[in-house]
């Protein structure tokens, strides 16, 4: 054999030995790269509360991964579980809970527990739906809503106030509890009613309130509507009822409220029974 051929030869190997030797190390670096992917939810899905799904991811390398549900770039909550992850990747069952709440703004974020900068998350936001058939709980009322009542001036007349275990007071009355500007309301889970009002078969809230409005002790009461948003009372309409009536009872029967009281002053106590009806809207009272 020609001298030229045997060198043209020996460069051939060479090269090719090189080639072998850079494909093998980047299939090396490659397959022992510890990584995470979230499959699911990803982007776009929609769960239902009440509901069970599967979290999904794959992986590579990582025993144990931490799995957080995060609502709203962490300005709402987030929940965090942890799960075995198998070579391949794994899957992890949730529940959605009322506790949820609903929106379009949840993300699924994956991390190695033991090193969290092996991680991946949903590339976009998916949704989670609030049940229709959620009902209102008696603590959702005597937490809610309602529109603010005792504003004194235009900043306040389209502001709305969050009832605190059924009690509402002004600033003004931590200071002077018998002033002129002392005003207040309580709703007692006594007068607090659960029944369907606007013919959609799931359960709405009315309740009675008793106001304080100052120093001069005036007082009266306000029949309040929530309509279910979600299991969450939305507030709808109110009506005064009278000043100090003494409530015997309050339901709802076919979409229609009945207030069973003594209207004051309770001469010779006269009994009174008032029903109302959801007009477009607004409280009506109906003829008896």
């Amino acid at each position: 054999m020609r001298k030229g051929c045997v060198v043209i030869i020996i460069l051939l190997i060479g090269l090719l030995a090189s080639a072998g030797s850079l494909i093998s190390t980047e299939n090396v670096t490659h397959v022992n790269t510890p990584s995470i992917t979230v499959v699911y939810p990803n982007e776009g899905e929609r769960w239902e509360q009440g509901k069970t799904y599967t979290i999904e991811w794959t992986s590579r390398y990582v025993r144990n991964v931490t799995i957080e549900l995060e609502k709203n770039n962490y300005e709402g909550w987030y929940l965090v579980y942890t799960a075995p992850s198998s070579p391949g990747g794994g899957k992890f069952n949730i529940t959605v809970v009322n506790d949820f709440g609903g929106g379009g703004d949840y993300k699924v974020n994956i991390w190695d527990t033991n090193d969290p900068g092996i991680a991946d998350s949903s590339d976009n936001y998916f949704i989670i739906m609030r049940s229709p058939n959620s009902n209102i709980t008696l603590v959702g009322v005597l937490q809610a809503e309602i529109p603010n009542i005792f504003a004194t001036n235009d900043l306040e007349a389209n502001s709305t106030i969050g009832l605190n275990h059924g009690l509402y007071f002004t600033p003004d009355c931590i200071s002077s509890p018998r002033g002129d500007n002392c005003m207040g309301m309580y709703i007692s889970a006594r007068e607090i009613a659960f029944g369907d009002l606007n013919g959609d078969n799931i359960p709405d809230a009315v309740a009675i309130s008793d106001e304080y409005w100052g120093g001069a002790g005036e007082s009266g009461e306000t029949l309040w509507v929530w309509t279910n948003d979600f299991g969450r009372p939305k507030y709808l309409a109110q009506t005064p009822i009278g000043y100090r009536p003494i409530i015997n009872s309050i339901n709802i029967i076919n979409s229609t409220i009945t207030v069973d009281m003594y209207p004051y002053p309770a001469q010779n106590w006269t009994r009174e029974v008032v029903s109302y009806k959801l007009d477009r809207g607004q409280l009506v009272k109906m003829a008896p």
